[in-house]
């Protein structure tokens, strides 16, 4: 489980879904959602028990259900990059 605060995983959330917004809430194709999760499953930084089991990175606190799906986003440890 995360050791991250409750209060840090809201604000990470806070900037991410903001800077969805801003940029006009573009979504991955499957391809692009598939290849990120292949790429958090195999990284020691993912807890697959994690947000009702969806998963979530340890790193960032974030579900990466949610996160994979967001264009803007990117891995914490450079894993895998915004699309744009």
């Amino acid at each position: 489980m995360s050791d991250i605060p409750l209060s840090t995983k809201v604000k990470t959330v806070s900037i991410e879904a903001l800077n969805w917004a801003r940029n006009g809430f573009g979504l991955t194709t499957d391809d692009q959602y598939n290849a990120r999760f292949e790429l958090c499953r195999q990284c020691d930084k993912w807890n697959a028990l994690g947000y009702a089991n969806t998963g979530e990175c340890t790193v960032c606190g974030c579900s990466t259900v949610a996160k994979l799906k967001l264009t803007t986003t990117k891995c914490p440890l450079d894993k895998w990059e915004a699309i744009t």
